[in-house]
């Protein structure tokens, strides 16, 4: 039992220290789910790319954006690993950090086909699996 409270413990002392960013991933993520319902991954990126363009940087770690938009997803509606892709490559291009969104696929024997979105910066996946579960998929494209 100690050990879930504390859990609990650390799991709030996050949100408080990362409330605004908590809230900045809900708001980019809704408004990228909403973007890919009503449109298509180009429609989104598009906004994206005329957002960033126009605003001041946003500073914000690479960790809490990718931690802040994992949480955020937890309550979005169809808030998938692509819409989560793009919602991250947003708040990393506002804080002039450059990543490659990668889409893979795999199709194993007795397994359907699967398509997978996940974020790398520098090299090293941020969001979406870890580079051992991803060694399964075959890289399609990187966006």
């Amino acid at each position: 039992m100690s050990d879930r409270l504390e859990r609990l413990r650390r799991y709030v002392r996050l949100i408080r220290r990362h409330h605004r960013a908590l809230a900045y991933a809900f708001v980019v993520l809704v408004r990228v789910r909403i973007g890919l319902w009503r449109g298509s991954y180009r429609s989104v990126q598009s906004w994206i790319d005329r957002s960033v363009a126009r605003r001041e940087p946003h500073d914000i770690p690479v960790n809490v954006a990718a931690w802040s938009v994992t949480q955020a997803a937890r309550v979005v509606p169809g808030a998938l690993c692509l819409a989560q892709a793009l919602a991250v490559r947003y708040m990393l291009l506002r804080a002039n950090r450059e990543c490659v969104i990668r889409i893979g696929v795999k199709r194993g024997e007795n397994e359907p086909f699967g398509a997978h979105a996940w974020v790398l910066h520098e090299g090293r996946c941020i969001i979406g699996g870890t580079a051992e579960n991803l060694q399964s998929f075959n890289r399609l494209v990187d966006l």
